[in-house]
């Protein structure tokens, strides 16, 4: 065959739709985004081998489980398990979607999460979950799409003009190996987390920031290489804003990773510097600049010691504080209590953590507070966390008999009572105080929810049974609260089978509660009716005590119109004495 013919032939094929070819099919994966979780299960050496029967089970009742999440996620087409690790059992995917509108991020995660959070599933550890876009070979320039060479069609490029700041700076991490090649999986994640928050710090505060990005990672705890990017015609940002902006959100706990504020040194594009920054939020830091004579302030601190409890279950890599892992728990806990604090007490600065050790999870660590504005005291200190615990304001569950504070002096401030009331009795030298515990009413109660029982609720200790546990405890506060504001909370006793039999109680202060028997039932029942919960409670199940042993044995619905029935029956009976 002659081969202008072949060569036609060629040419033919080559521009004919064919199935499976990317340009042309529909289903061709356009967007992949890498979804990590750890499951609450054990490692086994078989999910090592992805062609294992086990793993190949684990597999296909993870994705018939997850696939369907995103099913409403337009364009969305699977989920591909690349592989299993050890650390509980840690999943490394890819969800892939095909062409259309690039899904968000944050929805996707927040899609697993409150799958996650209203419920056991998959016994998939929430902290642990991370999507990020995976986007091989980026160019480090944002500009206008590229021009493109169509038949009738003029196009010109044109590159919006940025300002390049170059950063490094270092994160208290453990450098791995993975870490070298910025085309890992691993190593995207890492990018993804760093370039996505510092870009929520940046933007908040300089308007023409436009991005960062990575050129490497390197050894030496993690160190970061890159660029912090902005539009040239609006900034009015120099080498000290930039600087000072990200040495103060690593300092103020911005980040779910920990910068090194010593570490940062900023270069703008004429190469002014600004490295070694001061490490405290006060007076700018010095800087070594031509004209520029700084004196730097250093603000002293107050620190608190802090012990207390976790319930949940110690694993062995909580030991080691340069563990990925436990920096994540590390990273929630701090996070939450620097939330609560910052609220209450604004001279707060952060928490750290010392160690972590077995007995639940026991936290061993300090509050620091600015020493030159703070009137918070021993009292305060522990107060604020223990009423953070009974309000269920972290997605954590503190024991609050474990609470222990101590001051610089030695004063400590052990053994807090649980109820949320007037300040406990505190033994400080020359201090005497006398504990008044705020009595309470107490409502027994049970009631049954229409959902299957696993063996793991009848154990209140399992991490499982305590999500259950603060969900409903969570909404039955949140229904009472607005209706009967001396209410203070409920507590669980116990799980039992039967669907699901809740055994608890609801307390009320009792020195200004109004509340009987019938109206505690009567509003447990109208919000069960009114779908008030993201749980199913059987109004006919409902049965409440008060400490007198009233109760509404029978449903508050039936308790209801017998009441009218006879309320109805003596109105009858009077209007006929009365005629007599």
């Amino acid at each position: 065959m002659e081969w202008r013919i072949v060569l036609g032939v060629l040419c033919l094929i080559g521009i004919l739709p064919v199935p499976g070819n990317a340009a042309n099919d529909t289903n061709a994966t356009v967007f992949e985004f890498n979804l990590s979780f750890s499951i609450n299960e054990t490692f086994i050496a078989d999910y090592s081998n992805m062609s294992a029967d086990a793993t190949i089970n684990l597999k296909n009742n993870i994705t018939s489980q997850i696939e369907p999440l995103f099913r409403n996620i337009q364009n969305f087409l699977r989920m591909v398990i690349q592989k299993f690790r050890n650390g509980s059992i840690v999943t490394d995917s890819i969800l892939q979607f095909s062409n259309g509108t690039r899904p968000n991020v944050t929805s996707l995660k927040q899609t697993l999460v409150d799958r996650v959070t209203n419920g056991s599933f998959l016994n998939i550890i929430q902290n642990s979950i991370n999507i990020a876009e995976s986007v091989p070979n980026l160019t480090t320039t944002i500009s206008t799409p590229p021009a493109v060479s169509l038949p009738g069609v003029n196009t010109t490029n044109t590159t919006a003009p940025v300002t390049v700041f170059n950063v490094t700076f270092k994160i208290a991490d453990q450098f791995i190996e993975a870490y070298s090649n910025l085309s890992d999986p691993v190593t995207q994640k890492l990018e993804s987390n760093i370039t996505t928050q510092v870009f929520n710090v940046y933007k908040k505060k300089i308007k023409s920031f436009i991005r960062m990005f990575i050129r490497k990672f390197s050894n030496g705890s993690i160190v970061i290489d890159g660029g912090l990017e902005f539009d040239k015609n609006t900034t009015t940002a120099d080498v000290r804003t930039v600087a000072i902006t990200l040495r103060d959100a690593a300092l103020n706990k911005e980040f779910n990773f920990t910068v090194d504020p010593e570490s940062i040194k900023v270069t703008d594009p004429s190469g002014n510097t600004l490295p070694n920054l001061t490490t405290t939020i006060s007076t700018p830091p010095a800087v070594s600049l031509p004209g520029v004579n700084t004196t730097n302030t250093t603000a002293p601190v107050t620190v608190f010691n802090v012990t207390f409890k976790i319930a949940d279950q110690f694993i062995e890599a909580y030991s080691n504080l340069s563990d990925p892992v436990t920096q994540k728990l590390e990273s929630n806990i701090t996070t939450q209590v620097f939330n609560v604090y910052k609220k209450k007490i604004p001279s707060f600065i952060r928490m750290f953590i010392r160690k972590f050790s077995n007995g639940s999870i026991v936290i061993d660590g300090g509050f620091e507070f600015d020493k030159n504005t703070t009137t918070a005291d021993v009292r305060t200190v522990a107060i604020t966390l223990r009423d953070a615990a009974l309000n269920k304001e972290f997605n954590f569950t503190v024991d609050p008999e474990s609470i222990k504070v101590t001051d610089s002096s030695g004063n400590t401030l052990p053994n807090l009572t649980t109820t949320i009331s007037t300040p406990p009795a505190v033994s400080l030298p020359g201090v005497n105080t006398t504990n008044t515990t705020a009595p309470v009413t107490v409502f027994n109660v049970t009631f049954k929810i229409a959902d299957q029982f696993i063996e793991a609720y009848s154990n209140l200790s399992d991490p499982v049974t305590q999500k259950l546990e603060s969900n409903i405890t969570t909404q039955v506060f949140n229904v009472y609260k607005k209706k009967i504001k001396s209410f203070i909370r409920m507590f669980i006793r116990k799980f039992s089978n039967g669907s699901i039999v809740i055994d608890g109680g609801l307390e009320f202060d009792k020195n200004t509660t109004t509340a009987d028997v019938r109206t505690v039932a009567i509003t447990l029942r109208d919000a069960a009716l009114n779908k008030e919960f993201n749980f199913t409670v059987d109004p006919e199940s409902i049965k409440v005590t008060d400490s007198s042993g009233n109760t509404s044995s029978r449903s508050p619905v039936l308790a209801s119109m017998l009441t009218a029935l006879w309320m109805t029956l003596a109105s009858l009976l009077l209007s006929t004495m009365m005629h007599l």
